[in-house]
Order: C-alpha cells, then structure tokens, then sequence
C-alpha cells in the first residue's frame, strides 16, 4: 500500500507565482468579446484577413475570396493590359479603393506589379497588376506554362502582348520559333514568309540576334526595343554590321512606336454585366485565346 502524500505547510511567495505564471500567461491570450471567450490571434487574423479582401477564417490561394477581391482578381485575369487608373474605371472603383485592393492583393501573393517603360508619347512608365500562380490557383484558373526559356518578366510580356496584338489583328503566330537552329521570340507565318521580332531589353545581343536570324531564313526581322536609346544604339550597331540589302529587311522600333502600345494607355471596356458581380459569374466568359 502506497504511503499518503505529505505536503508542506508553509509555501513561498516566489514558489507560488512560479507555479500559477503559465496559467495567468495562457489566460491572456484569451478576451471576452460578445459574451464569447475568443483568443487573441483568432481576432487579429480575422482582422487582418477582412482588410486585406479575405472573407473570415479563409485563405486567398484557396480561392476564398470576398466579392470585392474575386471582382479584381477577374478583371486582371480577363483584361491584363489595364492600367490602374483604367481599373478602377472598369470596376467602377475610387482610385483609393482600387489602391487598397492592389496592395492587399500584392500583401497576399495573388498579384505583382510590373513596370513598363512606355515612353514620354504615353505617359512614361505605368505598372500593370500581374497574376502570381497563387493569383490563378484562387481564381481556379489554369497556371499559364512557364517560358521554355529563361527571360526577364518585361522581356516575357512584351513578347505576349506582341503575340496577343497581332493575333488580334488576324495574323498566325508563334512564341519561341525556330527556324533552321535560330529560335525568334515571336513569329508572323505568312504567305510571303517568316517575319521574326525580336524584344530587345538590352542592346548586347541586337547585332547576333539580327545577324543569325537573316542567315537562318526569316524573310523579315522586326526589331522591338524597350527604350529610345536602345533603339538609336540598334540602328547605329545594325547600320555598320549589314549591307544595304539585308538592312532593308530590318526594321528597328521602339515599343512605343508601335500603334498598338496605346491600348496600355487606352480607356477602360465597358462591363457588361452589374458592379459587384463578377464577369465569369454574369455569364461574360472570355474566350480570346492568349
């Protein structure tokens, strides 16, 4: 038979507060609110989740989104050359809640800015709101593939807004071709033959590119550079490098003397269907292939 335990009569001060002080600590972590007893970081996670777009108690990248925040996350997915002020005109927002949206929606990983350089004719630089594979996987969106080869994230949009524009315009295109071992970011097949472009963030490689895509057959090369000066150095390179038979098949812009690069500045499109409810849930479906 085991002995009755003994307990000591007299205990410290210090030896009491030792033993209550993990108790007391848990305690506040804890408030009443509404007759309710709620810990602390439930409270502040709601708060948080409800400023940053999030319905209560839910997730972004699982696709739980307020109406305010699937609204936006849809007009980037249907309409990704808007620019912020264009935005917030098709959403039918102040240019201050269109703000709060675009940061909680860069704090939660759904978006990322992307500046574009588009020259003093339009504007100077403007910043396009970007899906992250987050941003579509809260959407139930398809991740669009990864470029085959490593780029920048300004080289690979312009090469998709140039595919995207002439595709608009009727014409067949191709990313990444290659023809005869020389690969051209973006490709118009036509009757007459091969037309390459060729984004040009940089002035390195414009004489290689040009040089190599002439010898490999392309009929045409069209030569897209991100800024002026990029530009005038192209030409000046180009002018020494080719005979004025090839340079006759070269034509060396910037991006922001190609007609179409307004629409980055253009108006918003009207919705059609009513503020607050989604495109995709309207019915409104984009089907235009990018």
């Amino acid at each position: 038979m085991n002995p009755r335990p003994t307990y000591r009569k007299t205990v410290t001060n210090a030896e009491v507060e030792r033993a209550v002080e993990p108790h007391v600590s848990a305690l506040r972590n804890y408030v009443v609110k509404g007759g309710q007893i709620t810990k602390k970081d439930d409270l502040t996670d709601t708060k948080r989740s409800n400023k940053q777009g999030l319905s209560e108690n839910e997730n972004a990248t699982e696709g739980n989104l307020s109406p305010e925040m699937h609204d936006y996350l849809i007009s980037i997915f249907e309409h990704p050359y808007l620019s912020t002020v264009a935005r917030s005109e098709y959403l039918g927002q102040s240019a201050y809640k269109a703000n709060q949206l675009k940061k909680a929606s860069i704090d939660q990983g759904c978006v990322f800015e992307l500046p574009l350089n588009l020259g003093q004719k339009f504007g100077g630089i403007i910043k396009l709101a970007r899906l992250t594979e987050s941003g579509y996987q809260a959407l139930y969106k398809p991740i669009p593939s990864k470029p085959k080869f490593p780029m920048g994230p300004v080289h690979a949009f312009w090469e998709e807004f140039f595919a995207d524009r002439w595709r608009n315009k009727g014409e067949t295109v191709r990313i990444e071709y290659e023809l005869n071992g020389k690969r051209a970011d973006v490709v118009l097949i036509k009757k007459s033959g091969l037309v390459a472009i060729e984004i040009e963030t940089t002035p390195k490689n414009i004489v290689a590119n040009v040089s190599l895509d002439l010898k490999a057959g392309f009929t045409r090369v069209i030569v897209a550079c991100t800024s002026h000066k990029i530009r005038n150095i192209a030409v000046e390179k180009l002018s020494v490098v080719l005979d004025e038979k090839n340079m006759a098949k070269v034509k060396v812009m910037a991006v922001s003397e190609f007609s179409f690069v307004r629409d980055l500045r253009g108006r918003a499109p009207k919705r059609k269907d009513k503020r607050g409810t989604s495109p995709l849930d309207a019915g409104h479906v984009t089907s235009e292939k990018r």
